[in-house]
């Protein structure tokens, strides 16, 4: 190669590279902007919704303090149904903590969120939260089968705590036996299922009854937190 040629292609490869870098430094200041560390993917203008639903919270009661666990799986928990709830109902005042199956590993969503759980299942004390919020994961069967979770959701609604499922989420519930009487929402595709288990399905992407909250699909997941806010500051 010639040597203007190859001062050239330098040149080239330098610029090249500084745009690249521009345009990641970008998307980051972007992403922090957007979410506040927490909030990314097909949101539908997530932030200016999220700033509708506590607005409307804001006015229409007076906002407390407590605490709220968030459930989810070590891998494959869908970004959304954790990174919006999370951000609305934190903004409202309310201290959110997260628990998985380990502590020592970054829990990992489906795109982009790495979350550090702050304790494991074993751990929850029931006492302690004024509400559970779990989060769905088709790939996470496993999980939801861990008696040690089961036992904590049932103590849960033993003691008259809120307990807000998403997704799929409702359909463990009924096979844990705490739906009975409970009217409650899921996700589309397994409505038919859930209800030859004598499920009271409401065909709604949001259901409020008793002691819970179900919502169907993550698109809900703003007017969901919402909900979930209005419910605590009843108590």
């Amino acid at each position: 190669m010639e040597p203007e040629t190859e001062s050239r292609h330098k040149v080239g490869t330098s610029c090249l590279g500084s745009i690249f870098t521009m345009r990641k430094l970008i998307f980051f200041i972007c992403f922090i902007y957007i979410c506040g560390f927490s909030v990314f993917g097909e949101t539908r203008d997530a932030t200016m919704e999220t700033a509708t639903i506590l607005s409307q919270v804001s006015s229409e009661v007076n906002i407390k303090t407590g605490y709220v666990l968030f459930i989810i799986p070590q891998y494959n928990f869908p970004d959304d149904e954790y990174t919006i709830p999370k951000v609305v109902i934190s903004r409202a005042g309310y201290t959110v903590e997260v628990a998985s199956t380990s502590t020592k590993e970054l829990a990992l969503g489906t795109d982009i969120i790495k979350v550090r759980p702050n304790l494991i299942v074993e751990q929850i004390n029931v006492d302690k939260y004024d509400a559970v919020v779990m989060v769905g994961g088709y790939l996470s069967k496993k999980f939801y089968e861990n008696k040690a979770l089961i036992d904590k959701v049932t103590e849960f609604k033993a003691k008259g705590k809120l307990i807000c499922a998403m997704d799929n989420i409702p359909m463990y519930l009924a096979k844990w036996g705490l739906l009975k009487d409970i009217k409650v929402t899921v996700h589309p595709a397994l409505a038919k299922d859930i209800k030859k288990m004598g499920i009271n399905y409401v065909e709604k992407d949001i259901v409020v009854d008793k002691n819970f909250i179900t919502v169907n699909i993550y698109k809900f997941s703003d007017a969901f937190a919402g909900e979930v806010i209005n419910e605590l500051n009843k108590r």
